[in-house]
């Protein structure tokens, strides 16, 4: 129970983090072009989603259901005393966890702070939509889990 709600306090803490991120980084870009925002995205021609999307969105639906019987024993597998003890293990999932966390939204403000200054456009929208994503994703994260009751899937 404790680890459940460590863990969800840390996703609201990234999810508010990076969405202060991004508010601090979106308000100056505002006042220096001196004009309310157009709220349409700006057209490229191409759409959000295209069908091939579709597609794949609906396989990894049907193969999350799919799966969803060989989850307890997957769960039981991974949480094996053999398994948690093995050190490459352990300090592969720590490194992945710490590069994660904080570095997607180092490298996400990085890029969008690089690409304003340095007037490369397609850099800083890149940093912004990944900074986007990642305060979406976390949000959601957050919503789920306290919603489902599982800190992991």
């Amino acid at each position: 129970m404790g680890q459940h709600l460590l863990n969800g306090m840390l996703s609201l803490r990234f999810a508010l983090c990076t969405l202060l991120v991004l508010s601090l980084g979106v308000s100056p870009v505002l006042e220096a072009q001196g004009t309310e925002p157009d709220p349409r995205p700006p057209s490229t021609g191409k759409p959000l989603f295209t069908p091939l999307d579709l597609i794949a969105f609906g396989s990894f639906a049907v193969l999350t259901v799919a799966i969803t019987p060989a989850d307890q024993k997957l769960a039981n597998f991974v949480q094996d005393s053999g398994l948690q003890s093995n050190t490459v293990i352990s300090r592969s999932a720590a490194f992945v966890r710490e590069i994660a966390t904080p570095g997607s939204v180092i490298i996400g403000s990085t890029l969008y702070v690089v690409g304003r200054t340095g007037g490369n456009e397609r850099m800083a929208e890149l940093g912004l939509l990944g900074l986007v994503a990642l305060a979406v994703g976390g949000g959601l994260t957050f919503l789920l889990k306290g919603t489902i009751g599982r800190a992991r899937p």
